[in-house]
């Protein structure tokens, strides 16, 4: 059995995402039917999926679940509403993954949201930045993808490099998706073939 390879995905679900909302949602769950293909055909690298949306609330569909779970997701309830609590959702996130993650166990974290922060209370950007440096010193990747907004402001902000940050087009989303899953193969097939190590990780 292979290490583990830990997808934790932050989805924004707050008001303005309403407009794409549909084929977003079609793209999240054509790449979570891919993870499960993945695993289906490469089963000695387990990977678990960690999914979450947000918008002023937070909202933790399933941690470290084994693809066949994706499944259970009840998507008829995750809709566009209110704010964004972009630092809480990140905040929260890896603080609930973290013990879940064993040693030399890689951790994926792809952020996509369509604007900045404006309504957390927990979370500062000090705070998320800190977290992430922490988390990237142990070997944890971090993406994240803005939409039609300034993302690589908002992202250096909480501990990103400029190479870590994307901006896209709401519309683009299902070609990203497909573009991270097939990454995601590759990155199984080599730690099955044992090309892959602990410092030899997934990239983008």
């Amino acid at each position: 059995m292979k290490t583990k390879t830990h997808y934790l995905l932050v989805l924004d679900q707050s008001g303005s995402m309403a407009s794409d909302w549909n084929s977003t949602i079609q793209a999240v769950q054509t790449q979570f039917k891919g993870i499960q293909s993945i695993q289906n055909e490469i089963p000695d690298v387990p990977l678990e999926v960690t999914f979450v949306t947000f918008s002023d609330q937070y909202y933790q569909h399933c941690i470290a679940a084994p693809p066949i779970e994706l499944n259970n997701i009840p998507w008829n309830i995750i809709f566009p509403n209110s704010n964004t609590a972009l630092l809480d959702a990140i905040g929260k996130s890896i603080s609930n993954l973290e013990s879940r993650v064993g040693e030399n166990e890689d951790v994926i974290c792809l952020i996509f949201t369509d604007g900045g922060e404006n309504s957390s209370r927990e979370f500062t950007y000090e705070k998320v930045k800190v977290l992430i440096e922490s988390k990237k010193e142990k070997g944890w990747q971090f993406n994240m993808i803005g939409a039609d907004f300034d993302a690589l402001y908002e992202g250096m902000q909480i501990g990103l490099n400029q190479h870590e940050i994307q901006n896209f087009s709401k519309k683009d989303l299902p070609q990203y998706m497909a573009f991270l899953e097939n990454s995601l193969k590759d990155h199984s097939s080599s730690k099955s073939r044992n090309t892959a190590s602990f410092f030899s990780k997934f990239k983008f």
